[in-house]
């Protein structure tokens, strides 16, 4: 050094100081160190989703196809990939693609085809995780519900957790839908149809299996995953009734969905299909259709209606407390063991006539009858598991749009139901997730900021000066 120059050990020094710089900031970028200030942590990972990367043994591929907030448009597109880049830090084998829908919409349409996205999809936005030739599409209205533009419940970490376990299992579970009683078709492109359930379904990474009346007599839990029975009008047979009977006994699981059944005429009630089954694993069904006043924008009033009203079970997990909409519901009720899933308001009653809901009559509410009432149950008994809704109607063509939470809970349910994901127990984050900082910690920002990082600062140049003092 001391054969150096003045300048020559001044430009040393300077080039010394931008290499430690830069190593500081790498090392700073590699460890990335954060705090989720948010008073529902809606940037925080559970530790089951930690536990599930850190047994992650193949790669993942998480694409968010997004536009990102603007003054008068609240997204999700930040917060996603913050959540995003903190599982990267857990877990070598998950990959991020981040595409911004304002900035490259030629890169996200190319994207969007390849993930087998529509175009009514993409411009809401969506995450996609992919796994081989696995895949599972979750749109951003199921990862988080928003009021007044601010985020309410965050279920961002749950829905992608989940979608990460449904594909990264070796083994596609199967979901056999029974045809041949009334029910509506899976083709049926039409407002009636279960073609969009169907198509949803198998993205979940089930196989969708049709099951006529003929394929009930090979009927086993090892065949069927479960078996779903949706919107049938028509009883089952006696001999058809007993096969699944024989299947629940052996362990299967079944998923109902049974609403009112009207006869021809309009003006009478028609018996329920499996009903005598449901009653005998302590299922009870109450006469009449439930009417409750939560009214849906757009449709009739009162008998479509609308809940966020549910209980604590697994098969809500995915739901994140997003609301349902119910339409021509049945009530449901129990034994002991029957758990209600989804409930009406308190302001719920039922009405057995028909000419009362064709406005031949009059609803009238007497104050004493107003109760909340089921239209979801659950049972699990002896290895079998069975769950009921009280009507088709929220997973018919007209309805799965999207924009309300009955396809996820259709597919949580399903979840359940064939025990995928097994001992999850991710949920929602319940609460505002806009930043709440406390007075300690605004006076440790404003300690390291103001106070911290000018004493470091003069510390070393102190120790600077003292040495070249020494060394002259």
């Amino acid at each position: 050094m001391a054969s150096l120059s003045s300048s020559a050990r001044r430009l040393l020094g300077l080039i010394l100081l931008a290499l430690n710089v830069l190593l500081v900031n790498l090392l700073i970028a590699r460890i990335a160190p954060s705090w989720d200030c948010t008073a529902n942590a809606a940037f925080s990972v559970s530790d089951d989703t930690r536990e599930i990367l850190r047994h992650l043994e193949q790669r993942v591929t998480i694409s968010v196809l997004m536009a990102p907030p603007e003054r008068y448009t609240p997204s999700l597109y930040y917060h996603v990939k913050e959540l995003l880049t903190r599982y990267q830090q857990l877990s070598k084998r998950i990959v991020v693609r981040a595409i911004d829908l304002d900035a490259d919409p030629e890169r996200a349409l190319l994207e969007a085809n390849a993930l087998g996205v529509g175009p009514q999809l993409l411009r809401r936005g969506v995450v996609v995780v992919t796994s081989g030739q696995r895949r599972r599409q979750i749109p951003v209205d199921q990862l988080a519900t928003r009021q007044h533009g601010r985020i309410v419940d965050s279920s961002a970490d749950a829905a992608i957790s989940a979608a990460i376990v449904a594909i990264s299992e070796r083994k596609r579970r199967q979901v056999c839908l029974t045809e041949g009683h009334g029910e509506p078709g899976v083709d049926d492109l039409g407002d009636g149809g279960l073609s969009r359930l169907a198509v949803a379904i198998e993205n979940d990474n089930f196989v969708l299996k049709r099951l006529p009346p003929s394929a009930l007599a090979d009927l086993s839990p090892r065949r069927c995953s479960v078996l779903a029975v949706i919107g049938p009008t028509r009883e089952l047979l006696a001999a058809e009734s007993q096969r699944i009977a024989a299947f629940l006994e052996r362990g299967g699981a079944l998923l109902a969905m049974i609403g009112p059944v009207i006869d021809g005429d309009g003006r009478h009630f028609r018996p329920l299909p499996l009903k005598e089954l449901l009653v005998r694993w302590g299922v009870r069904f109450h006469p009449g259709i439930v009417l409750d006043p939560q009214a849906v924008a757009g449709e009739r009033p009162l008998l479509s209606w609308r809940t966020s009203t549910y209980a604590t079970h697994p098969a809500l997990v995915a739901l994140g407390g997003r609301p349902t909409v119910w339409r021509m519901a049945q009530a449901l009720a129990g034994d002991r063991g029957v758990e209600p899933l989804v409930m009406s308001s308190v302001d719920a009653f039922r009405v057995q006539s028909l000419d009362a809901l064709r406005g031949e009559g009059q609803v009238i509410r007497p104050p004493a009858r107003r109760e909340q009432l089921a239209v979801a149950v659950a049972v699990a008994r002896r290895q079998a598991r069975i769950v009921v809704f009280g009507s088709e109607r929220g997973v018919l063509n007209r309805r799965l749009d999207g924009r309300d939470g009955n396809l996820a809970l259709t597919l949580g349910s399903l979840d359940w139901l064939s025990r995928r994901a097994r001992g999850l127990s991710l949920r929602a984050r319940q609460g505002d997730a806009v930043p709440r900082i406390s007075v300690a910690q605004l006076r440790l920002v404003f300690s390291l900021s103001v106070i911290g990082v000018p004493a470091l600062l003069l510390a070393v140049a102190l120790w600077v000066w003292r040495r070249r003092r020494v060394e002259r």
